[in-house]
């Protein structure tokens, strides 16, 4: 029999209903949430790259940038689950993106503070423009994860080459 120092322990994702039949079908929101998605895989793609290029020269940089892909990696399975349920056929294919590729971490940082808040205002808009309770519960939620990763990327801005912090916040 194991010890308990030896029992190892999953982390499980905390357990959330399906979305399929709770949304009504909505083929407008569905196309301009494919353009979020998109735009998300895209912006998962460039942590992760920002991520390994900073590796070597700022450690601290290189793991809020990881983490920062983590919780895109979330927002992508949760806004593949809303199209799929607001009546989406699949997902786009993606092809490989044009941006220029930095090793520098503070215009790593301030790259991923924008795309967070271009994000931040396109999830206001879609909000805007649907009634759906469960649809808005999930952009909401959605808002509220991009503003938290915005405001720790924010404020490590300031800790990298003595950046300030913008005066457009996060909120």
């Amino acid at each position: 029999m194991n010890s308990y120092s030896e029992i190892k322990y999953e982390r499980v994702p905390r357990f959330r209903p399906p979305l399929m039949g709770c949304v009504a079908k909505d083929l407008t929101l569905c196309r301009m949430l494919t353009g979020v998605w998109a735009d998300t895989l895209s912006s998962l793609k460039y942590s992760l790259d920002g991520s390994l290029l900073s590796l070597a020269a700022d450690h601290a940089v290189s793991d809020l940038l990881y983490r920062d892909a983590a919780e895109e990696l979330e927002q992508l399975r949760v806004l593949g689950e809303l199209i799929m349920a607001l009546g989406g056929e699949g997902l786009p294919e993606i092809r490989g993106g044009g941006r220029r590729r930095s090793r520098d971490s503070a215009e790593l940082l301030l790259r991923a503070v924008s795309e967070k808040r271009r994000r931040i205002d396109l999830y206001e808009t879609l909000m805007s423009r649907t009634g759906d309770r469960v649809v808005r519960s999930v952009l909401s939620g959605l808002i509220t994860a991009e503003r938290r990763m915005c405001a720790r990327l924010d404020m490590s801005r300031s800790d990298v080459n003595g950046a300030e912090i913008s005066e457009n916040k996060c909120d």
